[in-house]
Formats: structure tokens, sequence, C-alpha cells
């Protein structure tokens, strides 16, 4: 009709009306789906319930359209109600920090423009700010116009109604993480699959369980199952959550399959050890790595005392002896090996403490413990079903250190060791731009790493400085500001300029 092609040279695309097939931008068809109507009003797009009912009469099914849900922008779903506050950056904006995140995370902003082509701003700039202002979401709309960021990816609407509506909508696209995850898997060899626990503040989370816990807290709890490579480069590149109650081999299972992981391996902690969990990830085919207590069966205290050990190397300059025996189950065949590993410093470290313990008074402590104990100093265990030497499956889980750093910032850096999150949706998109926030601020922890920075700045310390880097708005231009003597410093090791 004239009216639509005067709308194609408006707009560039049709409209056909009149129940024909409407096409729309990638943007606004990434809303469609079952139970859902978009309806267009001069050059708008809306979003609508829609039901179906039938008609007796026309002896057909017929459309009913539902409650309104908000309107779709080139930025994202404005939920009903949103407070649309005011997106302009103020006139002194923040730079250094979210410059320097935002030019290390360019394929990670790629990928989630094309799993995310709707919304993939919002997770972004969501993403940065968690790190730079480190607020919790509510709260980052403010962070937002005071950021460059604002300036780079203008328009979004932060405002805690609106970051409800879209956290609730994000976190029922559990497949388009997983593919968005996916493009980091490929290529990545020796996938190490660890887990981690967050305490929930809610009520209405089905997954929020209480759960084993090493401390006495019974808070109800979300498991956090995390996947991080080790080649080409350390990195997190996968996360699934779990009801708290679940911690067992169908957990890594799940996880295995939905992530494509080919060449993996389960490191997980001493509570982890059991007869029932050895014999599920031998029946599932599961590769692992898992140290035993030292008062495990396979404790070898024969051995220990005879120093009966085949095999020594250096780790950290640090001398360390083993031997293997191998595991035979109930039909004689062979189910793995058990390592016993002899740390020469750490034995001495851990008689020193406690002899410093007897010196002290402390209650439990004797000489008598000290003789019982002098075997068990120093030694490791660990029971592994991979195909690799004493020395090997030692430095192999060794990189789990690897991941425990990744923990230790997921929960300090990002203060993400609890969630306020009311539905499990909602915490599904936390999770995930949590996620996104890890992959590209252990960018930064491995760039310090390399710089041999971090005995004299944490990240904390070098957000704060670069966040010192400021650009202010005078005229039309953005000017930045003067810089001290303690962020010239920090991009001189970074090897950054302004």
């Amino acid at each position: 009709s004239a009216a639509s092609d005067v709308y194609k040279r408006q707009t560039g695309y049709y409209v056909h009306l009149g129940g024909l097939d409407m096409s729309m931008p990638d943007w606004v068809a990434a809303y469609k789906g079952p139970g859902k109507e978009i309806k267009e009003q001069n050059g708008r797009f809306y979003l609508y319930e829609r039901t179906t009912v039938y008609d007796k009469e026309k002896k057909r099914a017929k459309k009913i359209s539902g409650a309104y849900l908000g309107r779709i922008t080139e930025n994202g779903l404005i939920p009903k109600n949103s407070c649309l506050v005011s997106a302009e950056p103020k006139p002194d904006v923040e730079y250094g920090a979210s410059k320097l995140l935002f030019d290390m995370s360019g394929d990670i902003r790629a990928e989630l423009q094309k799993r995310f082509p709707e919304c993939w701003r919002y997770i972004y700039v969501l993403a940065l700010l968690r790190i730079v202002s480190m607020e919790p979401f509510k709260r980052l709309h403010e962070g937002y116009v005071r950021s460059f960021l604002s300036v780079e990816l203008p328009g979004l609407d932060l405002s805690s109604k609106a970051m409800s509506g879209f956290l609730a909508a994000l976190g029922d696209r559990r497949p388009a993480m997983v593919d968005f995850m996916k493009g980091f898997v490929s290529g990545t060899e020796y996938i190490l699959f660890d887990g981690t626990r967050i305490l929930s503040h809610s009520d209405n989370m089905l997954n929020a369980k209480q759960g084993y816990c090493h401390t006495p807290d019974y808070s109800p709890q979300v498991n956090l199952m995390y996947a991080f490579s080790l080649k080409p480069e350390a990195a997190p590149v996968y996360y699934r959550t779990f009801a708290g109650n679940i911690c067992d081999v169908s957990s890594f299972r799940e996880a295995v399959a939905e992530s494509g992981v080919k060449d993996m391996v389960v490191i997980a902690d001493k509570g982890f050890g059991s007869d029932y969990n050895f014999k599920m990830m031998d029946s599932c085919g599961l590769k692992y790595i898992v140290p035993l207590r030292r008062n495990s069966r396979y404790f070898n205290k024969d051995r220990i005392g005879a120093r009966d050990y085949k095999g020594t190397f250096l780790f950290n300059d640090r001398p360390v002896w083993f031997f293997e025996e191998i595991i035979k189950d109930a039909d004689g065949n062979a189910a793995g090996k058990v390592v016993t590993y002899l740390d020469k410093d750490l034995e001495l470290r851990e008689q020193r403490d406690y002899m410093s313990r007897i010196a002290s008074h402390v209650d439990g402590y004797t000489e008598e413990g000290l003789f019982e104990r002098a075997g068990k100093m120093g030694v490791l265990l660990i029971r592994t079903n991979i195909e690799a030497d004493g020395r090997n499956v030692y430095e192999f889980y060794k990189k789990r250190a690897a991941i425990e750093e990744s923990f230790d910032v997921l929960k300090n850096t990002l203060e993400a060791d609890v969630s306020y999150m009311q539905k499990d949706v909602s915490f599904e998109a936390w999770a995930f731009i949590n996620h996104i926030s890890l992959m590209i601020i252990y960018r930064l922890y491995s760039r310090m790493k390399d710089a041999e920075m971090l005995q004299k700045f944490s990240i904390r310390d070098c957000i704060f400085y670069l966040s010192g880097i400021r650009k202010q708005l005078q005229g039309k231009e953005w000017k930045t500001t003067i810089i001290t003597k303690k962020t010239a410093k920090v991009l001189e090791l970074l090897g950054l300029k302004v």
C-alpha cells in the first residue's frame, strides 16, 4: 500500500497490516514467541500478552490480546510503568577503568551482540558497571550516567523498575546464554570443573536450599558450577546453577553435557571423595582429580613410614616425593589410582605450626599428638583416573588455584558471595551478568599478573586508580582531566597511554 511504502522510506522496512505477516527488524522480532504479540503504532513497537480461545460460531481459534508488557526499543524492552529516568551523561564522568575494560572485551561484546541482538547493550554495560562501581543492580543507573559508558552506549534505562523486568526476562534465555558461553569453550584445552556456593536471601527461589557447608551457616544457598579453561589462556568459560542441596556427580554430568566440553577434568575438594561419587564418575566416563582426607583407607601408613617413594620432582623449587598405587574394583579391574605425595617444605611448616601451638599451651596440642601426626604431616593423597604420571597429576591439581582465584574475584572483588534476587529467573540473569564481569576482570587480573603488579596492587586498587582518569564536557567536546602520579604509574605498568 501507499502507506507502507511511505513507512518503508522512513524506517527501512515494511510493516504489513490487516492480519498479514509483519516484517520487522531483528531487535523487535527477538520478542516474538508463544503467548506474546507485537503491535506497531506510528513507528513504535509494543509488546502484549496474547491468548487463544476457540470461537464456536466461526469454528476456529480466535486471538485475544492480553496485558500490555512494555515498549520495544533498539536498546531493549522498556517495561510497563518503567520510570524512564534521564540517561543523559553527567558533564564529568569516569573514563579510565571503563575504557580499559571496554577495549579488552571487544570479542565478548561481539558475541553478546550476536546472541542477544535486542538487549546486548544492557547486558554488557551492566557487566562493566559491576566491575567499576561494584554496586547492586538497583543502583547502577547512577553509576551509568557518571561513566563514559553513557556516552559510548547511550540511552539505557537502568532504573530499579526497569532492571526488575529486564532481569526476569533475561533469566528465561538460558539457551542463548549457553550458546554465548560455547563460543568461548570452543578451541580451549583442559577444562577444569569445580563448584562454589552462593548464599541467597530469598524465600521464593526454588533453587535456594539448605545444603552442605563447612561453616555453621544454614542459610539457603545455590550451588554454582564453574568451568575454567587452561589453554590457550586461563579464563572462566562456563557456569551453571544448581539447587543448594544438589552436590553430586549428576551436577557435573549435566554441566558437561550442556557446555559441550570435550576434554575436561573434574577438580573437587576433599568432601567430594566418597566411594559413591567415584563409582558414578567412572560409570559416566568423567575424568577426575580428587584429594582424599588423611584418614582415608587409601592412606598407606606403612609405606609412608618406610619412605617407600618411587619418584621425586621440584614444584616451585620445593622437593616433592611420591608413589602410586592402583585401585581395583570388585571384579579385579583397574579403577584409577591413588598418588601419595610428601612435600618436604609443607612437612616442616606443619611441624613448626604444631610445635608453636604446644609452646603456646593451646588446648589439644601435645607432644604425644605431634608424634602421632608426624607420619602424616606434609602428605597429600590424590585419587585420579587420568593417564598421567605422579608429577603431571600434581601439577594438574595445583592448577585448581586458578579456579579458586576466580571464585575469590567473584565473591570478594565483585561482592557476589550473596544474592538478593527474589526469583530463579532473576538469579540466572544475575549469575550470567556476573559471569561476564568475571570473564572481563580476569583479563585485567592476567594483565596485572604479567606486569608483576599483584604484590603492590589489588584488582580493586587498579580499578580505583584508573577510575581517577575522568572526562569533562567542555562545550561539545570531552576533555581528559589531569592524571595523578599514582594513576600514571599504574598506566605505565600496564603499558597503557591515554
